[in-house]
């Protein structure tokens, strides 16, 4: 007895599409492949652009340059304008907080980011006007209880 042989409809094997080829990251040209000698000095130029990616970060300026941060920071002692690099990367980085800050302090659609912006610049640069959170420095108010009369507010200067 033989059996009939039935015509499938649906194709058997699913041809899935091919698969999207990795992104490959592009690898700095002038980033040393291994781990840079301690006998080989630093190139100057390349330390000063490491210091200005790193907004003036060793740590960060090391890894760009695949040495270690302690050869970063005592070339960096040593020339004045490597010293001058970091100190602008740094203040360049200080100056967006500080946007970033303003920023939310004048945000009226976000209440919560608002208040937490002026309770951070209270705490930071209002410490001269008193604000803070540990109490230090500035003007002191508070209810004297050696005063006989309730109610009497006595007012100090603190002096650290």
């Amino acid at each position: 007895m033989t059996m009939p042989i039935r015509k499938p409809t649906a194709p058997i094997l699913e041809i899935a599409p091919p698969a999207p080829e990795p992104l490959v990251e592009p690898i700095l040209a002038h980033t040393p492949p291994t781990q840079h000698p301690d006998d080989v000095p630093l190139d100057h130029a390349q330390v000063e652009a490491a210091l200005w990616h790193a907004d003036g970060n060793f740590h960060k300026a090391a890894e760009l340059l695949n040495t270690r941060p302690a050869r970063i920071a005592y070339l960096t002692s040593r020339l004045p304008h490597l010293q001058a690099t970091r100190q602008k990367a740094a203040e360049l980085m200080l100056d967006h907080a500080e946007y970033v800050l303003t920023e939310a302090l004048e945000n009226h659609e976000d209440p919560a980011r608002q208040d937490n912006a002026a309770r951070f610049i209270l705490e930071k640069a209002g410490r001269a006007r008193g604000w803070s959170k540990d109490g230090g420095g500035g003007i002191n108010l508070a209810f004297d209880p050696a005063t006989p009369s309730a109610g009497q507010l006595a007012i100090r200067w603190d002096v650290e």
